[in-house]
């Protein structure tokens, strides 16, 4: 029985190739058109079992998906070969490194840019051309496993998108990051990765049945395990610290809304901005994870929860990328050297709170840090034209 992967909620503009995944945009009823053995019409049959709310008030309204991202890899273009679970499971880990990729590349307040891991699920569906719009699903159980089969041909779909999931999502991808990613050997970084990955990206469902407390959880465990670190903060801390201190810029307090004595004042002998902030990291982390205490023995952290799981989204990219380069296996470009010189002015902002315009502080932080960046171009090209122009006059 042939396997079809696809995100039903989220769709690309045109044809890409990322390693060895093609990305293939999907229209009801119009393309890709036949691709293998499978006909525009079973690609159809498939995936009416996804379905949107239609915009009419009615309880029971909705309408099959319109749009759609099929992966395909390069042994299904020869033929439908039928795939062992260990090879399905490799394509879903695959999936999980471009859906981080994803991720890492998401604008925050602004709607149309957002995406979610719920939003960019793959699905990896058996179905037999005879009936296309037949499925089982394979469901968990804590002492085993059950299946449910479910006979296509209904009319009624049979999974509707998550409220939660943003509508009309256009994939947006890294793809020299998510190449990188997709080529690193066999062998125990590509492992932590996976893990790791694997971990972060259940951190950012946005669904309400994943509580914060435990998003900060899941944050803390890949960060624990893309650096090796034991469970000790004290040697996260000190494991990020000789990743990370060669790529920041000199050490500098922003004096904004949280200046230098509130961070120093609660985490002693701290040397830098970015040191404190792994520590009141690894504080809510201990609080959601141990439980809170009424006995007020330890202070309140700085930044609020809010606020780390923003910033540490953010950040778990960059730092994949730092470990991918210290390996030789990806090349900083100038905009990542850019946003890792000046991680630390984000520490001077509480970036998850809005201002008397209802504008995101997270933007007005960013918007200081990309005035560097366009400095650093206007530089560039300063240079480049006076290169030139010495070369004319010669």
């Amino acid at each position: 029985m042939p396997t079809l992967f696809f995100m039903p909620w989220t769709y690309i503009d045109r044809a890409k190739q990322i390693g060895p995944i093609s990305l293939v945009p999907y229209e009801r009823g119009e393309s890709p058109g036949k691709i293998g053995d499978i006909t525009q019409q079973c690609l159809d049959d498939i995936l009416k079992n996804y379905a949107d709310r239609a915009y009419i008030q009615h309880p029971n309204s909705t309408t099959p998906v319109r749009s759609a991202l099929i992966l395909r890899w390069p042994s299904d273009d020869e033929r439908e070969t039928v795939l062992t679970n260990e090879e399905v499971e490799e394509r879903l880990q695959q999936t999980q490194l471009l859906i981080f990729s994803a991720i890492s590349n998401r604008q925050f307040g602004n709607h149309f840019d957002y995406c979610n891991t719920d939003g960019l699920t793959v699905i990896a569906q058996n179905f037999s051309i005879e009936n296309p719009a037949a499925t089982s699903l394979t469901t968990r159980r804590r002492d085993g496993r059950s299946i449910k089969n479910i006979t296509g041909g209904t009319g009624k779909p049979l999974f509707l998108r998550p409220m939660h999931v943003p509508d009309r999502y256009l994939l947006r991808i890294d793809s020299d990051f998510a190449n990188a990613m997709l080529h690193i050997p066999n062998g125990d970084l590509r492992n932590r990765l996976l893990d790791s990955i694997t971990l972060f990206n259940m951190a950012n469902t946005d669904s309400n049945e994943v509580p914060p407390s435990a998003e900060i959880v899941f944050l803390r465990a890949a960060l624990e395990t893309i650096t090796e670190a034991g469970h000790k903060s004290a040697d996260l801390k000190t494991r990020l610290e000789n990743i990370m201190t060669p790529h920041l810029g000199p050490i500098k307090w922003h004096e904004i809304q949280f200046s230098q004595r509130v961070w120093q004042d609660r985490w002693e002998n701290t040397n830098r901005p970015f040191s404190a902030w792994i520590q009141d990291f690894c504080h809510w982390r201990n609080e959601s994870a141990h439980g809170k205490s009424n006995s007020k023995k330890y202070p309140a952290p700085i930044w609020s929860l809010f606020n780390h799981l923003l910033f540490t989204s953010w950040f778990m990219g960059r730092l994949v990328k730092v470990i991918l380069s210290t390996n030789a296996l990806y090349t900083l470009t100038s905009t990542d050297k850019d946003e890792l010189e000046n991680i630390e002015l984000l520490f001077g902002h509480d970036i998850g709170n809005y201002d008397e315009k209802y504008q995101l502080n997270w933007n007005k932080a960013l918007s200081h840090l990309q005035l560097i960046q366009l400095g650093r171009l206007l530089e560039e090209l300063a240079i480049e034209d006076s290169e030139n122009s010495e070369s004319s006059r010669n």
